[in-house]
């Protein structure tokens, strides 16, 4: 990731999984869900977690 943009596998794709360019060959981005986490939320769920 650079700035706002996604390279994968040379290709770029804007943060919504959209090719930005050569989006005839390029491959499909799946999406994934994620949330942020923070670091004391998650050490109190995972005590053996080391920074």
């Amino acid at each position: 990731m650079k700035n706002d943009t996604l390279i994968f596998q040379n290709i770029r794709y804007s943060l919504e999984g959209k090719a930005i360019d050569n989006t005839e060959n390029a491959p499909k981005l799946t999406k994934v869900k994620v949330y942020q986490e923070f670091w004391h939320s998650w050490q109190s769920f995972h005590p053996g977690t080391r920074r």
